[in-house]
C-alpha cells in the first residue's frame, strides 16, 4: 500500500475531519473488494481518512480496513481512541458497538441515515462531545444520558421518529444549536428555558400547534424555524425575541402578526410565504434591517405601501399572490436587488420597477404582460430575466443594454423574432426559447443529394427490412444505438448513416415520432446557432424520410480525432468556452467533448478547430 504521509504540523491533538471524497490514499484501497460497494466504501473512507490523521502511522493497515460488519468496527475502535471527528453516516451500521465511548477524546460524532434504532448507554462518557448528529435514523426516543454530555453545542434529532424530549435536556446549557425538524414533537419542555445560550432552533415540520411559551426565555435566539407547523396564532411576547436575524413562519394558517413584531428590530430575513396574511402592520415600518422577505402564496392583494419604509430590503418576494399592480412606492426601494412577481395578476408593466437601479434578478413569468419599454435598458446590474408563459410577442431592442444579463427566459410566450441585440450580449449564457414561435417555426431540413436520393430508391426494401427487424441486413452495419434509436451505416452511402426506431427501447409515447423529434430538435438548433452565430459548432445535414414502417433519418456522420489530439490544440480552450455556451444557449445535455460522447473535434479541422454536436434528444 502507498500511504502518503500527514502534514508535518498534523498531531494526535490536531485531528481534524476531513471527507472521505478526497482520498489520501491510493493503492490497494482502490482494488480491495469492498471498493464497489457504495456503502462500504463511504464508511470506510470516512474512517480511513480519521486513521490517517492519527498518530498510529506505524500500523498503516488501519488506514484502509476491510469494514464489513459492525464487529470489525467494534475492532477498529478498540485501537483508535484517540479519534475526535467520526462520521459513519450513510453507511450500514444497524447498531452500534458499546467501546464507542472509550473514544474519550471524540468531539464530532455524525450518525445521520443509519438503521441504529438506539444508542449504547455508554456514550454517556462521551463529555467531550461538542456536536451530535442524529438526524434520519430509527431512533424513537432521545435517551436520558443526553443531559450528561453537558459540551453539546450542535446537536441534530431532525427526522427522528420522537414525539417528546427527555428533562435533561435542559442540562445541555452550552448548546447553540437544535434541531428537531420533522419529529413529531407536540411542545417543548419548561426546562427548556434553561438552553440560554441556544441561538438557532429548528421546528419545521413538527406537530407544534401553539407557539412555545418557554421561547420567550431564549433571548439570544438568532435563528428561528417554525415553518410547517400547526401554529394558527403568534404570541404577542414574540417582540421579545429582540437577537432574531432569521424567522421562518412558511406555511402556517395565521392570518394577521402581532403589532409587537415591529420591536424585532435587528430581523434580516423573514418568510412568511403559504399564510393566510392578507396585509402588514405599520409596525413593520419598524423591520429597518430586514434584507429579504417572502410573501409569496399569502393571501396579499394590493403592494403593502409600509415597505418602501424597508429602505435595506434587498429581496422581495410576492409571486402566487392576488396583486394587480404596483405602486410608485415601489421605485423607492433602491436598494432591491432581488424582484419575484410571477404568477401574480400584474397586466401592464410596472413602470416603477425602471427606477430600480441595481436590480438583479426580475422574474415576472405567468403574468399578464404584453410589452415591456425600451426604458429596461437601465437595468445595467440585471443579471437574469425570466418572462415565461407572459403574453409577450417580441422583445425591446433595448435589451442590448443589459450587458450583465447572463439568463434570459422566454419560453411558452408568443416571441417570434429575437432582436439582434441579443447576439451582442456577450455575458448572456442561457436562454430558453421552448415552446415559442420563434422555436416552433424551423426550416425544413437539407435535401438529398442526386446520388442519396438513387441509393436510398436502390436500398428501400432493405432499409424496411431493418425498420421492422432492428437488425442489419446485406451490407449494412450496425453502428450503435441509444435510447430511441439506432444507427445503420452501408458502404455505398458515404458520410451518411440511417437513423432508425427502436420501439422495445423507446422512452416516449409515439416510438415513430422519437425520429421526427429528433429531426424537428436539429433543425430547431441550427436555428439558434445561426442566430447566435456559433461559428465553431457544426450541426449534422439531416433529412427525413418517409416510408410505410414509418420516418427515419438520414443523417450526416461525423469523423472526430482522438480526445487526447483534441486537447492538444493550442485554440482548444476557446473553442471549449463556445461549446459551453452553444450548450447553455440551445439547452442541450448528455455531451462531453473529454469523453467525445455526442460531440468531438471534426477530422480536418485541426488548424481551426470544429465542433460536431449530432445528438440533442437531451435537453435540460
Amino acid at each position: 500500500m502507498k500511504e502518503i504521509a500527514p502534514p508535518a504540523h498534523i498531531s494526535d491533538k490536531t485531528i481534524g475531519e476531513i471527507s472521505y471524497k478526497k482520498p489520501l490514499i491510493r493503492g490497494e484501497c482502490e482494488s480491495s473488494s469492498f471498493s464497489n460497494r457504495m456503502m462500504i466504501a463511504a464508511m470506510v473512507g470516512a474512517i480511513a481518512l480519521i486513521a490517517i490523521h492519527a498518530s498510529s502511522y506505524a500500523s498503516p493497515n488501519t488506514a484502509c480496513l476491510n469494514l464489513m460488519s459492525e464487529k470489525e468496527l467494534s475492532a477498529w475502535l478498540a485501537n483508535h481512541q484517540y479519534v475526535e471527528h467520526l462520521d459513519l453516516s450513510w453507511t450500514g451500521i444497524s447498531w452500534l458497538p458499546e467501546n464507542i465511548g472509550k473514544l474519550s477524546n471524540l468531539k464530532s460524532l455524525k450518525l445521520s441515515r443509519l438503521s441504529i434504532s438506539e444508542l449504547p448507554s455508554t456514550m454517556e462518557k462521551l463529555t467531550n462531545l461538542t456536536h451530535l448528529d442524529l438526524s434520519s435514523t430509527k431512533i424513537s426516543e432521545v435517551p436520558e444520558f443526553i443531559g450528561q454530555l453537558t459540551n453539546l453545542r450542535d446537536l441534530n434529532l431532525g427526522g427522528l421518529l420522537i414525539s417528546e424530549l427527555p428533562s435533561t435536556m435542559g442540562k445541555l446549557t452550552n448548546l447553540t444549536s437544535l434541531n428537531l425538524s420533522n419529529t413529531e414533537i407536540r411542545e417543548l419542555p419548561d426546562v427548556f428555558g434553561g438552553l440560554r445560550k441556544l441561538v438557532n432552533l429548528d421546528l419545521s415540520g413538527t406537530e407544534i400547534s401553539q407557539f412555545p411559551e418557554v421561547l420567550k426565555k431564549l433571548t439570544n435566539l438568532t435563528h428561528l424555524d417554525l415553518s410547517k407547523t400547526k401554529i394558527l396564532e403568534l404570541p404577542e411576547f414574540i417582540g421579545q425575541l429582540k437577537n432574531l436575524r432569521d424567522l421562518n413562519l412558511g406555511g402556517l394558517l395565521i392570518s394577521e402578526l402581532p403589532s409587537t413584531m415591529g420591536k424585532l428590530a435587528n430581523l434580516v430575513s423573514l418568510n412568511l410565504s403559504n399564510t393566510k396574511i392578507r396585509e402588514l402592520p405599520e409596525v413593520f415600518g419598524g423591520l429597518r434591517k430586514l434584507m429579504n422577505l417572502d410573501l409569496s402564496g399569502t393571501e396579499i392583494s394590493q403592494f403593502p405601501e409600509v415597505l418602501g419604509k424597508l429602505i435595506y430590503l434587498q429581496s422581495l418576494n410576492l409571486s402566487h399572490t392576488l396583486i394587480e399592480d404596483l405602486p410608485e412606492v415601489v421605485g423607492e426601494m433602491k436598494r432591491l436587488l432581488i424582484l419575484n412577481l410571477s404568477s401574480t395578476k400584474i397586466s401592464k408593466f410596472p413602470e416603477a420597477l425602471v427606477r430600480l437601479p441595481f436590480l438583479q434578478k426580475l422574474n415576472l413569468s405567468n403574468t399578464l404582460i404584453e410589452t415591456l419599454p425600451e426604458t429596461i435598458g437601465k437595468w445595467v446590474y440585471l443579471t437574469d430575466l425570466d418572462l415565461s408563459s407572459t403574453k409577450l410577442t417580441k422583445l425591446p431592442n433595448a435589451l442590448v443594454k443589459l450587458v450583465k444579463l447572463q439568463s434570459l427566459d422566454v419560453s411558452k410566450t408568443q416571441i417570434s423574432e429575437l432582436p439582434d441585440a441579443l447576439k451582442e450580449l456577450k455575458s448572456l449564457d442561457a436562454v430558453n426559447l421552448w415552446k415559442t414561435p420563434f422555436f416552433e417555426v424551423y426550416p425544413s431540413g437539407d435535401k438529398l443529394t442526386l446520388e442519396q436520393t438513387n441509393f436510398i430508391a436502390k436500398h428501400h426494401s432493405e432499409i424496411e427490412q431493418i425498420y421492422q427487424t432492428k437488425r442489419p441486413t446485406g451490407n449494412w452495419t450496425w453502428i450503435g444505438e441509444g435510447v430511441s434509436k439506432a444507427g445503420y451505416t452501408h458502404p455505398d452511402l458515404s458520410g451518411y448513416l440511417v437513423k432508425i426506431p427502436i420501439k422495445e427501447k423507446a422512452y416516449r409515447n409515439d416510438t415513430d415520432n422519437d425520429v421526427l423529434t429528433h429531426y424537428i430538435r436539429i433543425q430547431q438548433i441550427k436555428k439558434m446557432s445561426k442566430f447566435f452565430d456559433f461559428k465553431h459548432i457544426v450541426i449534422p445535414k439531416t433529412t427525413l424520410v418517409k416510408s410505410p414502417s414509418g420516418p427515419y433519418v438520414v443523417e450526416e456522420k461525423f469523423d472526430f480525432i482522438p480526445e487526447t489530439e483534441a486537447y492538444q490544440l493550442e485554440s482548444i480552450h476557446k473553442i471549449i468556452e463556445e461549446l459551453y455556451k452553444f450548450l447553455k444557449i440551445t439547452r442541450v445535455c448528455d455531451v462531453s467533448l473529454m469523453l467525445v460522447h455526442n460531440a468531438g473535434v471534426l477530422q480536418g479541422t485541426q488548424n481551426d478547430p470544429k465542433i460536431g454536436v449530432f445528438d440533442f434528444d437531451c435537453r435540460y
